[in-house]
């Protein structure tokens, strides 16, 4: 039996023991462990990936193998490949709006999956604008539109990665502005026939006629009934209050 051993990223103080030379018909514990944070093994044996089943046991999370009896099958190349959760950056999303009204607060959010947590730097044209998973501008003008770049950084596996993110700011217009020019524009031409129009004019003195003379009846009606009480009250001669109300019939 051979054992091999190998390992990805940063791993100190590795070893590999075997509790007893292995010998046919007989039973081995490999034991596979090293310093860091979060290791995670993999068995294998001739390059293939090494399952658990009957004869072969694993115990502390793969850090031992068990081979319960050995046989002339049992014999290849163990190797015992050992990492840590230290990875990324992935590959930079960038989520927030690509078009922009002048004066608004413009927010960009960036992420990448990372352990440990990555460092984030915005960037525009060649400048630095923050350090944040997020940058956020408010009053954002037409000279802000633009390439912003997104990089994430893992101090630990020194790893980069960046995205980019173009933002388009439109003018704010004026509604009032554009009330008042459509103000100005000359009223739109009649499609009224000459005959149509004389007759729409004639209907429309008709109405106010009406109008008029309706009103003119009511005031006199009014003030029929406000002379009425009046010579009623204060006027003890019948005769006289006769003639006053008569006199506006």
């Amino acid at each position: 039996m051979f054992l091999f051993f190998s390992l990805t990223e940063k791993i100190r103080n590795t070893f590999v023991k075997s509790s007893n030379p292995p010998v046919e018909g007989g039973s081995v514990n490999l034991t596979c462990d090293a310093s860091g944070f979060n290791r995670t093994r993999e068995w294998m044996i001739n390059g293939v990936e090494l399952k658990p089943s009957e004869n072969t046991v694993f115990y502390e999370e793969k850090k031992v193998l068990l081979c319960r009896v050995l046989t002339r099958k049992d014999n290849g190349r163990y190797t015992c490949n050992i990492s840590n959760s230290f990875n990324g950056p992935g590959s930079v999303q960038i989520s927030g709006p690509r078009d922009v009204l002048e004066g608004s607060t413009l927010k960009l959010s960036c992420s990448a999956e990372s352990v440990p947590t990555a460092k984030y730097t915005w960037t525009k044209d060649g400048t630095t604008l923050g350090q944040s998973h997020e940058y956020t501008k408010d009053n954002i003008q037409l000279s802000d539109s633009g390439e912003y770049i997104c990089r994430a950084t893992n101090d630990v596996t020194l790893k980069s990665s960046e995205a980019s993110h173009t933002v388009n700011v439109t003018g704010n217009f004026s509604v009032t502005g554009i009330k008042l020019l459509t103000s100005k524009l000359p009223p739109e031409p009649s499609t009224l026939s000459p005959y149509q129009s004389d007759k729409k004019d004639k209907n429309m003195k008709k109405k106010q006629q009406k109008v008029a003379a309706k009103s003119d009846k009511t005031q006199r009606n009014e003030m029929k009934k406000k002379v009425k009480k009046v010579t009623t009250t204060r006027n003890k001669d019948p005769f006289r209050s006769v003639l006053s109300v008569l006199a506006f019939k």
